[in-house]
C-alpha cells in the first residue's frame, strides 16, 4: 500500500519527441532518376536524419518532450525572489506552506506536493499539521542520499513501502524522512531521489531498496493514485495497471521537458495573498518548492539548467503520458 490514507483522494481520478528533418533538393537534373540513383539519394538521407536525431538525443535515459499528460496538469508554485521579499528569507515559517494549501484547495486540485525535506522540528509543526491532515491529497517528498540524523523506524518504513520485488532494484544506505509531528499528516510520501553526474541526470529510479523494504519514487506513487493501483514488477520492470514504467533495473526513462516552458508556474506569494478565484488548480497537480539561480542547477542537454522541481514534474508527467 503507498501510504494509508490515499483511500481518501477525490474518486475522479483520471514527446517533444525529435521531429522529422525535411530534405531540400540543392540541384535539378535534366530528366527523372533512374533506380539506382533514387536508392542512393535515399540512402544519404536515411544516413543524414539518423545523424541528426542522434545529435539531439545523446543520453539514452530519456527523451525530449514539450507535451503535457492528458490526465491531470502540472503546475508549479515558486517561493521567489518577490515572495522573500514580502516573507522573509528561506527558510520560512512553515505556517505559510499551510495557509499556500488552504489557498490551493479552495480550488479542488487533484494533488499538492511540497517538494521540501521537512526532517527538522519547527514550533509552527503542529498547527501546520493540523491544517495538512484536513486534505487527503497532500504528498511530500523523500531522500535516500542525505543521512538523516535519527534512523526512521520500523513504521515509518513499512508505512510507506510497497510489496514487489526487489531483486535488482538499486540499493541505499539511508532514508530521510519528515519528522514525528509532519509524517503523519501527509497522504503520501515518495522518493525524489535522481541519479546526478556532475550536476547532470542521468537516470531516474522509480523505486530503490532500503533494508528489505521497496520505497516507490513520488512519481510512482502518484501514478498509482491515479490509475488506482498497485505496482507491480515482472522480468524486473515496473508497471501500474499492466502498462510498463520502467527498464529491468526500474529506472524511468524520462520525457523531459523544456525549462521554463512547459509547465505554468506562480509566485508563492502571489497565490497566497490573492483570492481563491484569480487561480484555478481544478484537477491539476499542484508542485511547491523554491526558485532562484543556486537551485536550478540541473543540467541536461537544453541549454538552460533546470529547477529540482521541474524534474519531479517531468518524472510525474512522463509516468501519467505511459498510463494515458
Amino acid at each position: 500500500m503507498i501510504g494509508s490514507n490515499a483511500n481518501r483522494l477525490s474518486a475522479e481520478v483520471q514527446e517533444r519527441m525529435p521531429t522529422g528533418f525535411a530534405g531540400r533538393e540543392t540541384s535539378h537534373t535534366s530528366g527523372p532518376l533512374n533506380k539506382l540513383s533514387m536508392k542512393r539519394i535515399i540512402s544519404i538521407f536515411i544516413s543524414i536524419t539518423l545523424s541528426l536525431l542522434g545529435s539531439c538525443n545523446t543520453n539514452p535515459n530519456y527523451v525530449l518532450s514539450s507535451q503535457m499528460n492528458g490526465l491531470h496538469p502540472i503546475e508549479l508554485i515558486y517561493f521567489d525572489s518577490i515572495s522573500e521579499e514580502k516573507l522573509g528569507s528561506f527558510p520560512i515559517d512553515r505556517g505559510y506552506y499551510a495557509e499556500l494549501i488552504e489557498t490551493v484547495e479552495e480550488t479542488e486540485p487533484f494533488l499538492v506536493i511540497l517538494k521540501f525535506f521537512f526532517d527538522s522540528e519547527t514550533d509552527s509543526d503542529k498547527a501546520s499539521a493540523d491544517k495538512i491532515s484536513q486534505y487527503g491529497n497532500v504528498l511530500t517528498q523523500a531522500t535516500t542520499y542525505i543521512k538523516p540524523g535519527e534512523e526512521p523506524s520500523e513504521d515509518y518504513i513499512n508505512h510507506i513501502s510497497i510489496q514487489i520485488d526487489r531483486k535488482g532494484l538499486l540499493k541505499q544506505e539511508y532514508l530521510l524522512l519528515p519528522n514525528r509531528t509532519l509524517f503523519t499528516a501527509f497522504s503520501s510520501i515518495g522518493l525524489v531521489d535522481f541519479q546526478f553526474e556532475k550536476k547532470e541526470y542521468f537516470n531516474c529510479p522509480l523505486a530503490i531498496e532500503y533494508k528489505e523494504k521497496v520505497i516507490p519514487s513520488l512519481a510512482l506513487v502518484v501514478g498509482s493514485i491515479c490509475s488506482k493501483s498497485k505496482p507491480e514488477r515482472e522480468n524486473g520492470q515496473i508497471s501500474l495497471s499492466g502498462k510498463l514504467l520502467s527498464d529491468k533495473e526500474g529506472n524511468l526513462k524520462l520525457n523531459l521537458s523544456e525549462p521554463r516552458e512547459l509547465y505554468p508556474t506562480h509566485s508563492f506569494v502571489d497565490v497566497l495573498e490573492a483570492d481563491s478565484e484569480f487561480f484555478d488548480f481544478t484537477d491539476k497537480i499542484v508542485i511547491i518548492f523554491i526558485d532562484n539561480a543556486e537551485i536550478r542547477s540541473v543540467r541536461t542537454e537544453y541549454e538552460e539548467t533546470h529547477n529540482p522541481a521541474e524534474i519531479v514534474a517531468d518524472s510525474i508527467n512522463t509516468v501519467l503520458q505511459k498510463l494515458e
